[in-house]
């Protein structure tokens, strides 16, 4: 008796799903409605470019997924991006989505894996300043934070740095010889100091919010 009950809610269950995933496809079309969306490749390097209906320069906004993502997890962003007039480039790096290489170097050492990411990025940016007005912006999650803040460091028309969900060895670093020196910070924060730079908000990951448990 318990069986067709199974049956039913596992049916319920399929029927909820598949509207759930139907109204976030029709959400995603909706928000995309009134784009021009252009998949292209910058050497073997999967990308795409967002940017509103009509080609005119425009600030440029290259997106950078995190470990184990790929473009279709930061379409929101750049989506969110071209809405508002900027044009975004997302693409994929080695090792993820549509990236026909492996994930090259060691990611044991930082100047394996690491470096190759932050070059796969500063060749990304040199596409993307063909589509710029000469306002350059990067954006990065998790893993892509860390890679954005040192191609930052590397591109100095870089205008601002985002990073979403930071990860950033660098930062880290800072943070640990904080700790040797008997200062343990228990929270780290920064999203709230911000500057405007060539059109851009400007919140720039080195600019920490620190609480500490001791004296500094």
């Amino acid at each position: 008796m318990r069986q067709p009950s199974r049956d039913y809610a596992l049916a319920a269950l399929a029927v909820l799903a598949a509207g759930a995933i139907g109204l976030g496809v029709t959400m995603l079309v909706r928000a995309q409605t009134g784009l021009a969306i252009e998949r292209t490749v910058i050497g073997s390097t999967p990308a795409t470019i967002y940017r509103l209906e009509g080609e005119r320069p425009a600030p440029v906004v290259v997106v950078a997924h995190g470990f184990a993502g790929s473009q279709p997890l930061m379409a929101a962003f750049a989506t969110t991006f071209a809405r508002n007039g900027f044009v975004a480039v997302t693409f994929d790096f080695p090792g993820h989505g549509r990236h026909p290489q492996p994930l090259p170097g060691s990611v044991t050492r930082e100047g394996g894996t690491t470096r190759a990411l932050v070059d796969e990025t500063i060749r990304v940016l040199a596409f993307a300043r063909t589509l710029s007005d000469g306002r350059l912006a990067l954006l990065g999650h998790s893993m892509g934070s860390d890679i954005v803040i040192r191609a930052a460091q590397k591109a100095p028309d870089v205008g601002a740095t985002v990073a979403v969900s930071m990860f950033s060895i660098m930062m880290l670093s800072v943070i640990s010889s904080l700790r040797l020196r008997g200062s343990m910070p228990v929270s780290a924060s920064t999203s709230r100091t911000c500057s405007m730079r060539s059109g851009f908000m400007n919140c720039l990951p080195e600019r920490l919010t620190l609480t500490w448990s001791g004296g500094y």
